[in-house]
């Protein structure tokens, strides 16, 4: 036997016949074979005895062979060419009909209907019912829209197979005017869209129902093009698979929906591409996206428009024009075509005169005290920035001077120290909490002011209240309102920070829950948070008001994130305002120092056997410990703890019952 016996294969391919020994191999025809002969019909042959050798199958169809000494018991065999499939368009009514192709390949092209150039220049999905689309005409003849339709698939579509869903023809009689478009619009849209309506359709897309433009009749159901005898000439989306939200177009993602698409200026007729017009960035895509509810373009298309444009300049020598991307500095008449925002060309005709003479530019660096000015030209500067002053020098060119001012003005400096350390400003040395002014001598001989406000960092110091004034709503506010609040230990009022909207003098009050007034501070108070120092000791279980001298000048308070008690450990508590637990006036970051160490011992009480961990160490013992830490600002910082060990108590209780009774001790 041949081993195989029965063989498929391509066109082209080559068959290997292996050493046949006592056996040859002989093309016969079909009959021959058949009835088990062995007359050669001419094509191949290996000999008796041979090595066997190659046959390559130059045609389709069915090769018969046999062993010539030995058919008569079966031995032979076939070899099935096949043709090799060949893809392209194999429709013969195709512009692009391919005779030689074997498989379609869906590359058939169609000769194009009568004004086949309509496509969409305009698209909208917008809030609620605002939806529409724009069809537009580039050519000089009115198109009837009778054989033009729209067919769109369903965001819920099941199918998504490249086939439409719904088939819809324009209203009858409907044409589109020379250079003009067909507006279809949602029935409820915006009273501003109807009025440019067409066409009224109630079920326009939200972003994600693929819509193509189409020409031909209504199949008698949904089929592809090719089956359906019509055509396809532009798209919003597609009809392949669902977008979700809605397309991306331009590199925004799902622009189909919330936006509008405006085509660009160029684009001379639709494309069977929906990938290719929709584009991956503004540059490569067919469309412009717009934001949402954007309606300036509704009712008309801007379609291969060039505007012209004349510029005329007269420069001096050294000078120059910028046009585009290029530079001119020689006079000329030069031509620039530059690319306008909606695609269109816009044509620059620039004349440009260079005078002889030359212009020149000048740069000043100059600083300057507080409240001194300079002089350029007419002008006084007192402020520092940047000024631009054009004189006009003796041959009648430009001089440009650019003045860079500095101004040395006033500086605000901000400090929190450790308690112990100090800062030096000038010739001054600080090491207490407070506000200081200095007056610096500077490098260019100027009266320098240095604002300096210092905080001493202290363990015993604590802070609370409303953090600052952007917590919660609140405003400026002129009245006479205050906090109330209680002293729980001997403690120190230390510091508060205000806030106001200008520069005031004001005097800030703390008072006995009588309004009997205990002490007084008067502070110039500058714009934003400025901290004011009372220093002023409080006796345990008083209550006190923090306020001020008559009513304030727009100082801000809180109106609303306000969330009584505000506590300072168990040393104090803002406990309400005068207004109520609504409102929370003026102090702001309040600091408060306790004078002894109750109010910031932590106690523990836990049972022999256990223990707890302070800062690393271990106690089991009742005492009172202290530990020493380092402070997120890096200073000492000393943990104070209370702690109790409480013995386990054992206690034999004896009891007798009788057999059958219980005793129940603690359930």
């Amino acid at each position: 036997t041949f081993s195989p016996d029965s063989l498929t294969i391509n066109v082209g391919d080559t068959v290997e016949f292996g050493p046949l020994g006592y056996h040859n191999a002989v093309e016969v025809d079909e009959s021959t074979w058949i009835a088990n002969d062995t007359t050669y019909n001419g094509g191949f042959y290996f000999a008796f005895g041979s090595p066997g050798g190659y046959f390559i199958a130059d045609s389709a169809k069915t090769y018969y062979f046999v062993c010539q000494p030995h058919v008569s018991i079966g031995m032979k065999g076939v070899i099935m060419a096949n043709v090799l499939p060949v893809a392209g368009c194999t429709d013969i009514l195709a512009l692009n009909f391919d005779s030689l192709a074997t498989i379609d390949d869906g590359s058939c092209t169609y000769p194009l209907p009568p004004h086949s150039n309509l496509f969409f220049s305009e698209y909208a999905e917008g809030n609620s019912n605002n939806k529409y689309f724009e069809i537009y005409n580039p050519t000089s003849d009115t198109v009837d829209l009778t054989n033009y339709a729209f067919a769109r698939v369903n965001s819920s579509s099941t199918n998504y197979n490249g086939i439409y869903e719904f088939w819809v023809d324009f209203d009858s009689g409907a044409v589109v005017l020379p250079y003009d478009v067909y507006i279809v619009a949602h029935q409820s849209a915006d009273p501003f869209i109807i009025t440019e309506a067409d066409m009224y359709y109630g079920s326009l897309s939200n972003g994600d129902d693929g819509m193509a433009l189409v020409y031909g009749l209504e199949p008698t159901f949904s089929v592809g093009p090719i089956a359906g005898g019509y055509v396809i000439l532009d798209w919003i989306g597609d009809w392949d698979a669902d977008p979700g939200q809605g397309w991306n177009v331009a590199g925004i993602g799902a622009a189909t929906r919330n936006h509008t698409l405006v085509r660009k200026c160029p684009i001379s007729q639709g494309d069977t591409s929906w990938t290719n017009a929709a584009g991956t960035n503004p540059v490569n895509s067919q469309w412009i996206v717009r934001p949402n509810n954007y309606w300036n373009n509704i009712g008309s298309h801007t379609f291969s428009t060039i505007v012209y444009d004349s510029l005329s300049f007269t420069i001096c020598n050294g000078l120059s024009v910028i046009v585009g991307s290029n530079i001119y500095n020689s006079t000329g008449v030069y031509t620039d075509i530059l690319i306008a925002a909606n695609g269109c060309d816009s044509v620059v005709i620039t004349d440009l005169t260079v005078l002889t003479s030359a212009a020149s530019v000048i740069v000043n660096d100059i600083t300057i005290c507080n409240g001194d000015s300079i002089l350029v030209d007419s002008n006084y500067y007192s402020i520092s920035g940047t000024y631009i002053d054009t004189l006009q020098n003796a041959v009648g060119c430009d001089s440009i001077i650019t003045t860079n001012l500095t101004v040395q003005t006033p500086v605000n400096q901000s400090f929190t120290i450790c308690f112990g350390d100090s800062v030096v400003v000038g010739t001054s040395v600080y090491h207490t909490s407070g506000n200081y002014s200095d007056t610096i001598t500077s490098s260019i001989g100027c009266d320098s002011i240095v604002y300096t406000n210092l905080i001493i960092y202290s363990q015993f110091n604590l802070f609370g209240g409303i953090e600052d004034n952007t917590v919660g709503g609140g405003g400026f506010y002129s009245g006479s309102q205050y906090l109330e609040l209680s002293a729980y230990q001997n403690s120190e009022l230390v510091s508060a920070v205000v806030y106001s909207t200008d520069t005031i003098l004001t005097t800030f009050q703390i008072r006995d829950d009588n309004g009997n007034v205990l002490d007084s501070v008067t502070a110039n108070i500058i714009p934003g948070g400025h901290r004011i120092y009372f220093n002023y000791l409080m006796l345990a279980g008083s209550d006190y008001e923090l306020g001020i001298n008559g009513s304030s000048d727009n100082l801000f308070r809180n109106n609303s994130g306000v969330s009584y008690p505000y506590n300072f450990a168990s040393v104090a508590s803002v406990t309400s305002s005068s207004a109520g637990g609504q409102y929370y006036y003026f102090f702001y970051d309040i600091e408060i120092k306790a004078l002894s160490i109750a109010g910031l011992t932590t106690n523990y009480s836990i049972c022999d056997g256990e223990s707890i961990t302070v800062a690393g160490n271990i106690y089991d013992i009742t005492g009172l410990y202290t530990d020493s830490l380092t402070s997120s600002i890096g200073c000492d910082s000393l943990v104070f703890t209370n702690l109790i060990v409480n013995p386990n108590i054992t206690f034999t209780n004896n009891q007798t019952i009788c057999i059958g009774e219980t005793y129940t001790i603690n359930g």
